[in-house]
């Protein structure tokens, strides 16, 4: 087996794209792996029709996760489509999300390193990332989970504030608990007092989008007081602090 055959399967690289060379860089414990797509013709992003070929764009570099102790870089010149719709469009590549600069397997990687790590600057370094780069990871795989949610029927929503940072800053967090999994879900999390942010969330906001709520759990002291007595919601029952 060609040594591009082999890092394609591992890769997972298909028709219409194909890897074109590899690259064993010994003395910088590197590979630089070049990926070329081979159609005249690609699917538009905006609308999916099949348009032709318009141009390739600036060779770009992608991080992905490393083979063995060797670091493993892609580049590939990703071609534009010219839609009669939309226009010259960058078509979509398969093995990185738009704008990013590491592949998606890296980001998932990068994900656990940083729910198992005792903190961001830990796995920063394990990863061997900056902290805008860490940052960055971080925000697309929120966006990413944010479009998988699917709306739910709320009956039990809980609301608590988690200490971060020096001094008295505070993150307001609500959640989806489930009654037959005791499982919990985040649903918002805002930087906010707590009372600006539970009475937006309890009214049922656009920007929340979630049904009334019959009954909420709080272990916030003096929340049922502010938020709840202020009508927003009915049979309310409150926990002690933890």
């Amino acid at each position: 087996m060609e040594l591009e055959e082999h890092y394609g399967q591992l890769l997972g690289v298909k028709s219409p794209w194909e890897i074109a060379s590899v690259d064993l860089k010994m003395q910088d414990q590197r590979v630089d792996i070049v990926i070329e797509y081979t159609d005249d013709q690609g699917p538009c992003p905006e609308c999916g029709a099949i348009c032709p070929k318009h141009d390739n764009r600036k060779k770009r570099t992608w991080r992905h996760l490393d083979t063995m102790q060797f670091s493993t870089y892609l580049y590939c010149e990703v071609p534009r489509v010219r839609c009669d719709t939309h226009g010259a469009k960058t078509v979509a590549i398969p093995w990185a999300g738009k704008n990013s600069r590491f592949t998606l397997l890296f980001e998932a990687f990068a994900i656990r390193v940083l729910t198992a790590a005792r903190s961001v600057e830990e796995a920063r370094k394990l990863l061997g990332l900056n902290w805008h780069q860490t940052e960055a990871i971080k925000a697309r795989a929120v966006q990413r989970g944010l479009a998988r949610r699917k709306k739910t029927n709320i009956r039990y929503l809980g609301i608590d504030e988690k200490q971060f940072r020096s001094g008295h800053c505070y993150m307001f967090m609500t959640s989806f608990i489930s009654a037959s999994t005791s499982m919990t879900r985040l649903i918002r999390c805002d930087a906010r007092r707590i009372k600006h942010s539970s009475v937006k969330v309890m009214s049922g906001s656009k920007e929340a989008s979630l049904p009334g709520y019959p009954t909420k759990r709080m272990s916030v002291r003096n929340l049922s007081n502010n938020s709840i007595a202020g009508g927003h919601g009915s049979e309310a029952m409150a926990a002690s602090p933890r």
